[in-house]
C-alpha cells in the first residue's frame, strides 16, 4: 500500500472480509460447542485444533518492517 496508495481501498476491503470470516468462524465454534453440550451434557474441552501456527511461532509471521 505504501508503494501505490491506490491499493489502500482494496486492501482495506480485504482486511475487513478476513476479519468477518474470522468472526463467522468464532460463531460457528460457539454453536458447535453448544450442540456438543446439548447432545452429550458435557462441556467440550478448550482444546481447539488450528492449522495456523503463526501466533504460537513468531518466526512464521511476516515481519512487515523488514520488507520496507
Amino acid at each position: 500500500m505504501l508503494e501505490d496508495p491506490r491499493d489502500i481501498t482494496l486492501c482495506m476491503h480485504l482486511h475487513f472480509i478476513a476479519k468477518n470470516i474470522e468472526r463467522a468462524g468464532d460463531q460457528v465454534t460457539a454453536i458447535a460447542e453448544q450442540v456438543i453440550y446439548l447432545a452429550s451434557g458435557e462441556q467440550p474441552d478448550d482444546i481447539h485444533i488450528s492449522v495456523d501456527q503463526t501466533s504460537s511461532n513468531p518466526s512464521l509471521s511476516t515481519n512487515l518492517e523488514t520488507k520496507l
